[in-house]
C-alpha cells in the first residue's frame, strides 16, 4: 500500500470546553506503511499564536486498526521547540467515535489526563514532493531535547494505546 499522507485537525476540551476555535490546530502526518508517522500541525488558538516558538508542534505517533472497535485509531506525540510549551499526547482509538479521544499532558516524566479531544483525519494525495516537505518541517524538531529524543523512541506506546485500548 506504500505511505499515505492525511491532513490531521483537533480540538480538545480543558476545564470542561472545547478550546476555541475549533478546530485548534490543523497540519499535515505522512504515514509510513507500518502505520507510523511524523508531521507538523500549525496551532490556531491565540495563546500559542502570541507565544514566539509555539504556533507550531512536531507530531509523531501511530495510525492502527484496533481490532475490539473495528476502526482505525491514532495516538501521538505533540511536541515543541518552545520549551514553555509542553508535550502533549493525543490518542483517538476510534476515529469514527470521538468519544474515544483524549489528551494528556507531560508532566515529571509522566502523561497525566487532562481531557476530551476530538481528533480528524482527511486522505490527502500522495506525492513525493508534499511527504518530502512534510518530512522536512519534522525536521525542524530539535531532537537534542532529552524529552524529544525520548518521545520518538517510544512509539510502540502509541501502537499499544491504539491497539489495545476498549471501547
Amino acid at each position: 500500500m506504500g505511505e499515505r499522507i492525511f491532513k490531521i485537525s483537533g480540538n480538545y476540551m480543558q476545564d470542561g470546553k472545547w478550546a476555541e476555535p475549533d478546530p485548534s490546530f490543523e497540519g499535515k502526518i505522512v504515514v509510513k506503511e507500518d502505520g507510523e508517522f511524523v508531521g507538523y500541525c500549525n496551532e490556531l488558538y491565540a495563546e500559542a499564536l502570541n507565544d514566539p516558538g509555539c504556533e507550531i508542534r512536531y507530531l509523531t505517533g501511530v495510525l492502527d486498526f484496533n481490532e475490539q472497535s473495528g476502526h482505525y485509531g491514532i495516538a501521538f506525540y505533540k511536541m515543541c521547540n518552545n520549551s514553555k510549551a509542553g508535550t502533549i499526547m493525543y490518542c483517538q482509538f476510534d476515529l469514527m467515535n470521538p468519544k474515544t479521544g483524549s489528551w494528556a499532558g507531560l508532566f515529571f516524566g509522566r502523561f497525566e489526563p487532562e481531557g476530551g479531544a476530538n481528533l480528524k483525519l482527511e486522505g490527502d494525495e500522495y506525492t513525493e514532493e508534499e511527504a518530502k516537505r512534510i518530512r522536512d518541517t519534522f525536521d525542524n524538531l530539535d531532537k537534542n531535547d532529552c524529552c524529544h529524543e525520548w518521545l520518538l523512541n517510544e512509539l510502540d506506546c502509541c501502537r499499544n494505546m491504539v491497539v489495545n485500548m476498549e471501547i
